[in-house]
């Protein structure tokens, strides 16, 4: 699901476990994100990923509406352990991207579209996006080299996944 809200002064939304990651681009105003107790200011040119299965809320601290596109998506279990394993940031100031709002619009688009092509449009969006969060996040190499084994089960994990209604055998695996 992809979006763009207008949230009035004073908005909050109340504490909630999303069962998806949600990323959030200010576009305007100034709010927050609290994430299992820990408050996040925000402002425009704020792009935030809030992981999936912890406890958040949010809301709206000045006095002008924020704006904001919003996406959320499911990841599988590889992906979101793999994710939290990274210990990201929640935000990161990505004012002065052009190209992010571009790539959330283009989200939007295509969750209101019913065309065949709409879900891989959406998905490369959503792929950019999570591709320019991770370069400004300047993720170190050494990370990914200590969670290789990980990377090898999810591997193992989604062939499984992919091959349930046969019979597979741990030679095959």
């Amino acid at each position: 699901m992809a979006a763009w809200s207008s949230f009035a002064p004073g908005f909050s939304l109340g504490r909630s476990r999303p069962h998806g990651f949600r990323l959030v681009y200010i576009t305007r105003g100034t709010g927050w994100f609290e994430l299992n107790g820990t408050r996040y200011g925000t402002r425009a040119g704020i792009l935030s990923l809030l992981p999936v299965g912890f406890e958040q809320c949010c809301g709206v601290s000045g006095t002008e509406p924020v704006e904001a596109y919003w996406v959320q998506f499911e990841a599988n279990l590889g992906d979101a352990e793999l994710i939290n394993m990274m210990k990201l940031p929640v935000c990161l100031d990505m004012a002065g991207r052009s190209d992010i709002p571009r790539l959330f619009e283009t989200m939007v688009d295509a969750f209101n579209d019913s065309s065949v092509t709409s879900v891989l449009r959406s998905k490369a969006a959503l792929y950019e996006v999570l591709a320019c969060f991770l370069e400004q996040c300047q993720v170190d190499e050494e990370a990914f080299a200590n969670i290789e084994l990980y990377v090898k089960l999810g591997k193992v994990l989604d062939y499984i996944d992919q091959h349930l209604a046969d019979n597979v055998t741990l030679e095959e695996l």
